[in-house]
């Protein structure tokens, strides 16, 4: 593992519906005017924090085989980017439940679970940012602080960046905004 110290990182804390680029899975009964303002919002928020910082990496916990906002944004602005997630061949090797984050268990077991995941995605980062001094960390809110804060030993400056603190964040669009 790296152990270049990195000057700045942008952690920004999520909900995954936000990250689609995809309308493919919305409901008729889903605020899909909502949710386009919401992903269009948080589409120029990453645009503007890779423009302002000068990134030059970015790692997204990214789950599904269509394209994030992420990554088509660092395909336009010609930035590696890396899937920091854990995949199921990842999990079963770490003995994490592949529902745990909603299953019967008790809080103990998920905390240890959800730390060893974040010690992955950490690895995950440090292997792929290569020299990268500037990057991006997108990840969901379960993992937005405790990310933010193993990455504050890492790197000159931490800036997390949490949206639903922006006057354009709007409760409600998503069923998981916690």
């Amino acid at each position: 593992m790296l152990t270049m110290r990195a000057e700045t990182v942008c952690v920004i804390g999520c909900n995954h519906g936000i990250q689609k680029t995809s309308e493919a899975d919305l409901l008729p009964i889903d605020d899909v005017a909502g949710v386009r303002t919401q992903r269009l919002h948080f589409t120029r928020l990453l645009q503007a924090t890779i423009t302002e910082f000068a990134v030059q990496f970015i790692g997204e916990e990214w789950g599904l085989t269509q394209p994030s906002v992420a990554e088509v944004l660092s395909d336009q602005n010609g930035i590696p980017w890396a899937n920091i997630n854990t995949a199921l061949g990842d999990l079963n090797k770490m003995g994490i439940p592949l529902d745990y984050v909603h299953g019967r268990y008790d809080e103990a077991a998920k905390a240890r679970w959800t730390q060893l995941r974040e010690e992955f995605m950490l690895r995950k980062i440090m292997e792929s940012r290569r020299s990268a001094q500037r990057f991006m960390v997108i990840c969901g809110f379960l993992h937005f602080q405790p990310l933010a804060d193993k990455l504050a030993d890492i790197a000159r400056r931490v800036q997390a960046i949490d949206y639903r603190t922006l006057e354009w964040y709007r409760t409600g669009i998503f069923s998981d905004d916690d």
